[in-house]
């Protein structure tokens, strides 16, 4: 269960042990939370990481679209996606975005999750860049108690520079948590083995 583990991460993001769930790095965390909607319908906002299409055809989501536009500087279409919000099941966003390094705006991802709230719409945060941001630009955990239809997912993989190890987390409610834990396989996070050689 990695228990210790997980309680550190609690601690640094300042939230309770049953609200992170340790994860085989980012994409892990992907592919568990586009099975807890399996057959449903989700929202990708692109250009982006392309794990997010492929996590949802393997649970086979219905998906749709909104594409960022490059002759607006790749802005986020807010309007558009409250629009959208109300035909979809699950969100998928990026912040920083993978490839244009754009930053939604707090006040607009406030938005999104309030009409993810009326909408019965879970919005899916990936903040796998967020550690290679500026410090004025905050992460989204302090939101996690203010609403119930929030998951960030990080990666520990980026920042500290551990491809191989491959570790990453979700935080979200603990009923979230608790669904995703019960569907992710056994001894999911792997370690670093050293050998000593004579």
């Amino acid at each position: 269960d990695y228990q210790e583990a997980t309680k550190l991460v609690a601690t640094h993001e300042g939230l309770m042990q049953e609200q992170v769930l340790l994860t085989n790095g980012g994409s892990e965390a992907i592919f568990l939370v586009a099975q807890q909607f399996t057959k449903k319908k989700a929202l990708i906002i692109e250009p982006t990481f392309s794990e997010y299409e492929r996590a949802c055809r393997v649970s086979h989501l219905s998906v749709s679209h909104l594409s960022l536009q490059q002759e607006d500087h790749f802005s986020f279409p807010l309007e558009k996606v409250l629009r959208k919000i109300e035909e979809v099941d699950v969100v998928f966003l990026c912040r920083p975005n993978n490839p244009t390094g754009t930053v939604v705006d707090i006040e607009d991802i406030k938005a999104v999750l309030e009409k993810g709230i009326e909408c019965q719409t879970t919005i899916v945060i990936d903040e796998a860049f967020i550690h290679f941001l500026p410090s004025h630009i905050t992460d989204l955990a302090f939101l996690i108690d203010h609403y119930t239809n929030l998951v960030l997912l990080r990666s520990l993989t980026k920042i500290f520079s551990i491809p191989s190890l491959g570790l990453g987390y979700v935080v979200a409610r603990e009923e979230m948590i608790f669904q995703l834990k019960r569907s992710q396989i056994p001894w999911s996070v792997n370690g670093i083995v050293t050998s000593i050689i004579p």
